[in-house]
């Protein structure tokens, strides 16, 4: 039986803000999110706002996928390449809108999709072996290098990072961000009663603090025995490795939660849909590559 086009089968949806405001009965006010849309409803609106066709993937298929893959990952991030965009890539807007200049068939934001995941097996293999490296070589050096070998000069190495901390020349929110996870290292720490197991239990995020705020002898120490084990990810600058690290744990929790990579190197603010400049965005791609070359 020949299958109903999707015109006939939902009716059009209007689009809708990403959010407004409305007031609630004690004067206060509460923002309110688009209206959840059903499957069929998701299908229906690709169509009227943003010319998807469904001939190379039937419906059927399309909402399979929408549903067992989520709007959010096989639409969501890859609506700028289809949309009408500026000199710079970005999407432009007409009457608080984006252009389409044509019809998109559904499997072609699909494909998308599967090429980026695609990246996910290696990626995640050559980033749990910087994680494992990173942490092992820094917690040998570390502990030996201030002789964490009680509580006391546990406590007297936290103050050690927090002291450096604060001359570094990172943003404000930045340093408050890590000056919060080095104040909790002692009731952490006060779980396992055992330094190894302190720092075997560290995410990569707070390595990273750990390694910024360390004496910078022994930084370089850690990065040339990284480069020298092959696990500095490529970069053999320390400068531009200590830049980079922040991205690398952006790109580690994206593929570990499943987001998309595409959203991470597009958008500077998702929230605000604040596109990355363009140089900004080539930095984040860049990244990847050097992460799926290394194995």
């Amino acid at each position: 039986m020949k299958e109903k086009s999707m015109i006939e089968y939902v009716p059009a949806l209007k689009a809708l803000p990403p959010w407004k405001e409305s007031s609630m009965e004690e004067g206060k006010k509460v923002i309110t999110f688009k209206k959840p849309l059903s499957i069929d409803e998701q299908i229906q609106y690709l169509h009227d706002t943003k010319r998807v066709v469904y001939n190379e993937m039937s419906v059927l298929l399309a909402k399979e996928n929408i549903y067992r893959f989520n709007y959010i990952n096989v639409i969501t991030p890859f609506k700028h390449l289809f949309a009408k965009t500026d000199e710079t890539g970005v999407p432009i807007k007409e009457n608080g809108k984006h252009v389409y200049e044509r019809d998109v068939d559904f499997n072609e934001y699909f494909q998308q999709f599967k090429q980026e995941r695609e990246k996910y097996p290696l990626l995640y293999k050559s980033l749990l072996m910087f994680e494992e490296s990173f942490n092992a070589i820094l917690s040998y050096e570390v502990i030996h290098f201030y002789d964490i070998s009680d509580f006391n000069k546990f406590s007297s190495f936290i103050n050690t990072l927090l002291s450096s901390l604060h001359q570094l020349p990172y943003k404000q929110t930045a340093k408050d961000h890590m000056a919060n996870s080095i104040q909790k290292f002692s009731n952490e720490l006060a779980k396992y009663n055992s330094p190894y197991i302190f720092f075997d239990r560290l995410t990569l995020s707070e390595l990273v603090t750990v390694f910024r705020c360390i004496d910078n002898d022994l930084q370089l120490k850690i990065f040339n025995s990284l480069v020298n084990q092959r696990c500095s990810i490529g970069y053999y600058d320390l400068e531009t490795f200590d830049s980079v690290l922040p991205i690398i744990i952006q790109i580690r929790n994206y593929v570990c939660h499943g987001n998309s990579l595409e959203v991470l190197c597009m958008y500077y603010s998702i929230k605000d849909k604040m596109f990355r400049s363009r140089s900004d965005r080539r930095r984040y791609r860049n990244v990847i590559k050097r992460i799926l070359k290394y194995e």
